[in-house]
């Protein structure tokens, strides 16, 4: 705790303290005032005492039970006597009781009344003991003056008229000097009459109006004296009772200094005394607080204490010349406020204060200071009396409060005291704003702060002191409407201590939405965004323009019904109802809230959406389908389909009905569909639908020429006559024109529209044109009954629509003849078979039968009733027309036909080829024989005539035909027979077989040559070779199979100078023989002039080689024609 300056001396408008009757020396009114302490004690003492009472009709008992003392376990006595010592008329008792007295207390006054009680086993009348009661009455807490205390000094000069009064006058201005100790009677109404409870000698002036007290001891008079004043301030209906102590001392000396004439005592260190302390009782010296300005011995004369009447001075001290000691005793929680007296027995007397502040360590308020952790700042609770008393603190009255059934004494104080108590705690007056804050929170509730009560703020503006009632409850104060304190009430202080000018204190919240920011409620349509924003607002007047980015972790929103969704910008509705809304910061812990906002979801409205055309052209007096998507503010959507109340706009401008448009003849909606119908004017439009404000996307549509709308009518024509029918042949080619209606309703032939595949029909029946596709042909009977009618149903398919027409399809007729063949040479002595061809209409052709035939001249030609056209070696040459004449069917005539016949000599019947068969070796030709013979049997060598023909397969360029020469080459590699033909004019004759021998036939020879032999062989195997070469080779030779003979080397040099050589060898140089082995270049030879067999015969070079080259070697066989 902290301590202050202590004021409660000065100002306390709660305590009472007690009227001192001190005995003066030499001054006396009785046996019932004792001029000394060394008085005997009586059995009954009579107390001083100062009661107070509000205003009220009733009278007011003065009971002096609780006043007067006994020395006896039974407080048991009478009261003798009562009487009013001031001159207040109203003071009168109204009756008097054994031990009370009832007053009136009608209105705001101050009586003094003298009093007398003796013990009721007293018979003697004059052992009584008096005492003074003071009475206020007044409706105000406060009613006690501060003390004042003067002295004055014998021996001074006689300034008074009165020769006898020999003490200089005092002059008393209560305005200035109980403004000394901050309070103001300046508007208070001074009794005249002043009390002298101590003696009735001295003069005492009243100057009413200037607020003026003059006083002049009574001559003789030593000791204590005490004057008792009054004040009334009527406009509130209150009184103030006051004492004045003065000390009348000689000037012998230079008398008695009060160190601390006001002192303040506590026990052990504290500046309070313990409840059990004050009980058992402590004993206070006051050698501390009075000095002797001479070095005297000071004697403690007397001590008084109104609220602690046990407080005396200890019999044994009481004869002690220099004693400074008394025993303080009390039972109840106050501030005890003792007079005592002291002497130095040289004439001076001093007079001094006490103030005792007895405190019950275990009655304590229940509330607690309240801390702001975040910013560390403390905020004091209101101080109970005995706390403030304890510490010092300064405090002006006492306000009672009620915490959980018990009634606590607060501490209050006037608005210009505050900021001084504030600064004793070392803190500051907390603003209206933090106050209300810790309201806010439930902070105040939490630590038990007394409610329904103002407590003194500072408005942070205007700098000025503001009266803040917390009874409003949370969030319902108003701070900037706060009242000013009024003067003369005190209120609960709000006093905070902040840690460091750095840490600020959040204080309020303050939500807004961007929909209708600053009111308290909002309405907003399911699926709408609430951009909100929660603003702090510091002690320091700073302020969070948005305290999500400011402290995330802290800031919250709370909904009482959950129909909101956060983002990062605010709030998405997504559920209609009602919520409160507000934002709070550090909710766990210490919880601020913002101000609520009543926000209620409606029925989500359209935000955007889009247009959709079926089609963006329309034909003249055609429709269109409108749709498209509605998106509404709770992210649902709907089709345009879905909406009947929509506004369609044309162009910008509303369309309010038919023909309020150029372009548009209507538009619909047939409760699941919106439809266009277009005018028939023709041109481009805009046209967006709108609801509730919200445009859609254009669209622009185009008006075009009008379509077909249906297909009206089918007819079918004959493709030749055109004429209408609905018959037709096969074959007989019909047309069809159909007739359409279009959207402008105009009636139009839209044969040329219907594409080729568009037609429907059974082609099993008919035939559709290539090139002109409403034309067909029929090519099958059918006069079947159908959907359409009779015959064939032919179906006809535009843009969607079809038409049907049957046509029946008859058997075809006979529409043409002709004669084949159409033109023929016929030789003599032959005859040709004329054919007629019918065509009939389904372009059928078959042959004709029973027509008439004739022969234009019958000496070339002649021709039977078949249509045989005949010849004979006699007929003359040239041309001859036949003709043939048939009916025709369905009764149309007869058609007729000719043919030229020309007539020409003989032509070839056959050939004969020879021979039939023959062999022949490579390097031979042979001469075929071709004989013609003639249609008049006549018969010619044709030989060179003739074209002669390979008939097998394959060819060989070594095989030549010149004219009727066959010649086989060397290189001719096919092996087997070969078959040959000759052909003339059609004529092919029959085959003639050539089969190859595997040899070569030398011309200048005459000879023939073998194939090489297939291995080598030595000279031995050779003459084997060439004696069975028919049989090694696997040929017929034809009985000359053995005259073979090994080519000699000249016959070989002969066979090269022929060419032949040459030509074998590269026929055979790189081919392999059976040893797998090339053939090679050198032949084995023998040399018919030396008869050596041992040669070698280079076949590519006519070069002979005398030496074997090797042990073997290949040979070649000769054989002579």
């Amino acid at each position: 705790m902290r301590k202050g300056k202590h004021r409660l001396l000065y100002n306390s408008k709660v305590i009472s303290i007690g009227l001192v009757t001190l005995a003066l020396n030499g001054c006396g009114t009785g046996e019932e005032e004792p001029s000394s302490p060394q008085d005997s004690i009586v059995e009954v003492v009579a107390q001083d005492a100062l009661l107070k009472t509000e205003i009220n009709d009733s009278g007011y008992i003065v009971d002096l039970s609780t006043i007067v003392l006994a020395n006896q376990s039974e407080n048991v006595f009478r009261l003798s006597d009562v009487s009013v010592i001031n001159s207040n008329s109203s003071c009168s008792p109204i009756s008097i009781e054994q031990q009370s007295f009832t007053i009136n207390r009608k209105q705001a006054t101050v009586c003094d009344y003298a009093y007398a009680v003796i013990a009721n086993n007293q018979t003697d009348v004059n052992e009584h003991s008096s005492g003074m009661v003071r009475v206020v009455v007044s409706d105000g807490d406060m009613f006690q003056l501060p003390a004042l205390s003067h002295v004055a000094k014998i021996n001074e000069v006689n300034t008074t008229t009165d020769p006898d009064y020999n003490y200089e006058p005092i002059q008393i201005n209560l305005i200035n000097e109980l403004s000394l100790v901050g309070t103001d009677v300046s508007n208070w109404t001074l009794s005249p009459s002043i009390t002298q409870p101590y003696t009735k000698g001295s003069l005492v002036n009243v100057d009413v109006t200037n607020h003026l007290i003059e006083y002049i001891p009574a001559p003789g008079t030593s000791g204590i004296d005490r004057l008792m004043y009054s004040y009334i301030d009527d406009s509130a209906g209150q009184a103030y009772s006051g004492v004045i102590d003065i000390a009348v001392a000689e000037n012998a000396n230079q008398g008695i200094e009060l160190l601390t004439p006001n002192a303040i005592y506590g026990l052990n260190g504290k500046t309070y005394v313990p409840l059990k302390d004050a009980i058992n009782g402590i004993e206070i010296d006051v050698s501390p607080y009075v000095n002797s300005l001479d070095g005297d011995d000071i004697q403690l004369i007397y001590v008084k204490s109104l609220t602690a009447p046990q407080t005396s001075i200890d019999g044994a001290n009481q004869n002690n010349l220099t004693n400074t000691k008394f025993t303080f005793k009390a039972s109840t929680q106050n501030v005890h406020f003792v007079t005592y007296a002291v002497s130095d027995h040289k004439g001076s007397y001093q007079i001094g204060h006490i103030s005792v502040t007895v405190l019950d360590e275990n009655d304590m308020a229940p509330w607690v200071d309240v801390t702001d952790e975040q910013s560390n700042t403390l905020f004091y609770a209101p101080k109970t009396l005995n706390v403030a008393i304890a510490n010092s603190y300064t405090f002006d009255e006492s306000i009672t409060t009620r915490v959980s059934g018990i009634n606590y004494s607060v501490a209050g104080l006037y608005s210009d005291s505050v900021i001084e108590y504030c600064s004793q705690l070392s803190a500051e007056l907390a603003t209206s704003e933090e106050l209300k804050s810790l309201v806010d929170r439930g902070w105040l509730n939490t630590a038990l702060w007394p409610q329904n009560s103002e407590y003194l703020v500072l408005d942070r503006i205007s700098g000025d002191i503001k009266i803040l009632d917390i009874s409003a409850g949370a969030y319902t104060i108003d701070i900037t409407t706060l009242d000013n304190p009024l003067s003369d009430i005190s209120y609960y202080p709000a006093c905070v201590e902040k840690s460091d000018a750095t840490d600020r204190m959040l204080v309020s919240l303050q939500l807004s939405a961007k929909l209708r920011s600053g009111t308290t409620s909002i309405s907003v349509p399911n699926g709408k965004s609430i951009n909100t924003t929660l603003t702090g607002y510091f002690n320091d007047g700073s302020v969070e323009n948005d305290m999500l980015l400011f402290d995330k972790s802290l800031t919250t929103f709370v909904q009482s019904s959950q129909l909101l969704t956060q983002d990062s910008f605010g709030f998405i509705a997504h559920t209609i109802g009602n919520t409160d809304l507000y934002g709070q910061y550090n909710a766990n812990k210490d919880p601020l809230r913002s101000n609520i906002i009543d926000i209620e979801v409606t029925t989500a409205v359209v935000t955007n959406g889009t247009l959709s055309v079926s089609s963006s052209t329309v034909p003249q007096g055609s429709t269109i389908t409108l749709d498209g998507q509605i998106e509404y503010s709770d992210n649902s959507s709907s089709l345009v389909s879905d909406e009947a109340s929509i506004t369609w706009m044309i162009d910008k401008s509303e369309y309010t009905g038919t023909g309020s448009h150029y372009y548009v003849d209507d538009i619909t909606y047939d409760g699941s569909n919106w439809t266009l119908k277009s005018s028939v004017n023709q041109g481009t439009f805009e046209i967006y639908w709108m609801i509730d404000g919200v445009e859609s996307n254009p669209k622009q549509v185009t008006i075009v020429e009008a379509v077909l709308v249906n297909l009206e009518s089918i007819v079918t024509k004959d493709s030749t006559s055109h004429l209408v029918a609905n018959e037709f042949a096969i074959g007989r080619p019909f047309y069809f024109t159909v007739m359409g209606i279009f959207t402008d309703g105009v009636s139009r032939d839209v044969t040329s529209m219907i594409e080729q595949q568009n037609w429907e029909y059974d082609s099993s029946y008919v035939n559709q044109s290539s090139t002109s596709f409403n034309q067909f042909t029929g090519h099958a009977v059918n006069r079947n009954p159908n959907d359409c009618g009779y015959g064939q149903p032919i179906k006809a398919w535009l843009n969607g629509l079809s038409i049907c027409k049957s046509v029946i399809i008859a058997e075809p007729y006979l529409m043409s003849v002709t004669l084949t063949p159409s033109h023929h040479i016929l030789p003599r002595g032959t005859s040709v078979d004329l054919t007629v061809i019918g065509t009939y209409s389904d372009a059928s052709s078959q042959t004709v039968s029973g027509c008439t035939w004739a022969s234009s001249n019958s000496n070339r030609a002649t021709v039977d009733v078949n249509g045989k056209v005949s010849t004979n070696a006699s007929s003359e040459l040239g041309d001859v027309n036949i003709t043939a004449e048939c009916n025709a069917r369905y009764g149309t005539g007869t058609l007729s036909s000719s043919t030229k016949i020309s007539v020409t000599g003989p032509s070839l019947v056959s050939i004969n080829a020879s021979p039939d068969s023959w062999r022949m070796s490579r390097l031979e030709t042979e001469k075929l024989t071709a004989i013609g013979t003639y249609s008049d049997g006549t018969t010619a060598d044709i030989s060179d005539t003739v074209s002669w023909s390979k008939t097998s397969s394959g060819y060989d360029s070594s095989l030549t035909i010149n004219g009727a020469q066959v010649t086989v080459g060397v290189g001719y590699t096919r092996s087997g027979s070969l078959d040959f033909v000759a052909k003339l004019n059609g004529i092919t004759s029959d085959t003639v077989t050539l089969t190859l021998y595997n040899s070569f036939y030398v011309s200048s020879n005459n000879m023939r040559i073998s194939f090489p032999s297939r291995s080598e062989l030595n000279w031995s195997g050779s003459k084997w070779f060439c004696g069975n070469v028919a049989s090694v080779q696997g040929e017929d030779w034809g009985g000359r199979d053995s005259d073979w003979g090994a080519l000699s080397l000249g016959t070989s040099e002969q066979i090269y100078n022929a060419g032949v050589a040459k030509e074998i060898h590269d026929m055979f140089v790189n081919q392999l023989n059976d040893d797998g082995k090339p053939y090679g270049t050198y032949y084995g030879v023998w040399n018919e002039k030396s008869g050596s067999e041992r040669y070698l015969y280079n076949m590519s070079n006519n070069s002979e080689s005398f030496t074997w080259k090797t042990d073997t070697s290949t040979f070649l066989c000769g054989q002579s024609f």
